[in-house]
């Protein structure tokens, strides 16, 4: 186990966890047509998601809620003196229960805990105006403006850090 929160905990995924994973992929569909131009993923989308998040240096992580054991989202981050926060995905029918900021919250004391001096994330414009105002209120700064390329799509996006 990675870390710890009241309600979930977060671990390495397993490979015989990726279908939990795609699901919850393709429950954000939202998110999917957004930065992918797709509706739904498959297991060899996967795979490769993950393969190339590993040798760049990433952990890829299942969110657990700890009462049922459910796979109920995932995350992608790097640990270094600025850690990158890749991606939080809860699936769709846990949103709105404060998971991801529960789980943002327990990463950030799990960086903090291992020296990390910078998070930063960057947030896709155009997607959900409620994501920019989430890492807002967390404390993180607009850095610069910036193009992102995801699956083969070119994405505006916003660069943002937070000192920890």
């Amino acid at each position: 186990m990675i870390l710890e929160t009241l309600r979930t905990y977060v671990d390495f995924i397993q490979d015989e966890e990726l279908v939990s994973i795609i699901e919850i992929y393709n429950s954000n569909n939202k998110f999917l047509l957004c930065h992918m131009d797709k509706e739904k993923v498959d297991m060899n989308w996967l795979e490769n998601e993950i393969q190339e998040m590993r040798q760049a240096g990433f952990y890829s992580c299942k969110i657990v809620e700890k009462e049922t054991l459910k796979i109920i989202g995932l995350m992608d981050f790097s640990v270094d003196k600025e850690s990158y926060l890749s991606l939080i995905m809860i699936h769709d029918e846990y949103k709105n229960r404060a998971y991801g900021k529960e789980v943002y919250m327990g990463l950030e004391e799990y960086l903090k805990r291992n020296k990390v001096n910078y998070i930063r994330i960057d947030v896709v414009n155009d997607y959900d105006e409620h994501v920019l105002d989430f890492w807002f209120k967390n404390g993180f700064e607009m850095v610069e403006n910036m193009k992102l390329n995801w699956s083969g799509k070119e994405l505006s996006a916003v660069k943002m850090k937070k000192h920890v």
